[in-house]
């Protein structure tokens, strides 16, 4: 095995390291939908569940943000996959985030938080992440003051058709790119210092 893999040409190597990638990152998505169907419960929330910091209500039932850094928090033991904000914005939002704690007494920090995305030709927006079991979130609906937001729902784990797991973004084509390309090269790096040594010896 070891020695067909030292005779493939740079190109047959690359494929090679796509494959293996490839079924790996199968695997893992495999592993998460098995995950989520077994663990992760789907919550229906209102944003009258969650603390309003920032933000307030008005009569017609719409939040209005009074700073530019509103926030939407909920403490609450769960497992998540994915949060989910159905609803609509006076303004374009700018950057929606979410941070999470996993410990009593943890605070909220920037390496633990997550970016919403718009799903297509919608008014729902995701933040995804792998399944964690939290402590409490925190959700910056919008950066902009004076933003009149409707929120509908907000949905932990929002069901996902099987399809969706395995269905590559663009950041997994070009991760898929990057690393079959590093790879193949330190291989054949360690198989040009190995005939090196061996021609020496």
């Amino acid at each position: 095995m070891i020695k067909k893999i030292k005779n493939l040409s740079a190109i047959q190597l690359i494929a090679l390291c796509m494959a293996v990638i490839s079924v790996f990152w199968i695997l893992k998505n495999g592993i998460s939908f098995a995950m989520e169907k077994s663990s992760a419960e789907i919550q229906v929330l209102s944003a009258d569940d969650f603390e309003l910091v920032g933000i307030i209500k008005n009569e017609n039932g719409e939040y209005i943000s009074t700073d530019g850094d509103p926030q939407l928090i909920l403490t609450k033991e769960m497992k998540v996959a994915r949060i989910s904000i159905v609803g609509q914005f006076s303004v374009t939002p700018g950057e929606m985030l979410v941070y999470y704690t996993q410990k009593d007494g943890q605070g909220f920090a920037p390496h633990k938080r997550y970016w919403f995305y718009k799903e297509d030709q919608s008014n729902v927006y995701t933040a995804s992440m792998p399944l964690k079991k939290l402590k409490s979130i925190r959700i910056d609906p919008t950066t902009f003051a004076g933003n009149t937001m409707t929120i509908e729902q907000i949905i932990i784990n929002k069901p996902k058709n099987i399809i969706e797991y395995f269905k590559p973004t663009v950041r997994d084509i070009f991760n898929l790119i990057i690393y079959s390309c590093i790879i193949s090269s330190i291989v054949y790096l360690l198989k040009d210092l190995f005939n090196g040594y061996k021609t020496k010896k």
